[in-house]
């Protein structure tokens, strides 16, 4: 179960991750992240830096369970 809830997530994350590279929007706040440590690497042309990162998550779901 855990193997299906990973791989569903992760291609999940990843069509949200292209869906808001097209937008441009880092809704994320990857940007805030990096502008916090590492400064050098982000600009204010962050928008159009992070359309064009090469962004690989990896997902793992280490415990599942039902809320009530």
């Amino acid at each position: 179960m855990q193997g299906f809830l990973t791989k569903k997530v992760q291609e999940d994350v990843e069509k949200l991750l292209v869906k808001l590279q097209d937008a441009p929007s880092d809704a994320l706040g990857i940007g805030r992240k990096i502008r916090a440590f590492h400064p050098k690497v982000w600009d204010e042309k962050w928008g159009e830096k992070f359309a064009s990162l090469t962004l690989k998550p990896k997902i793992t779901i280490t415990r599942t369970r039902i809320l009530e």
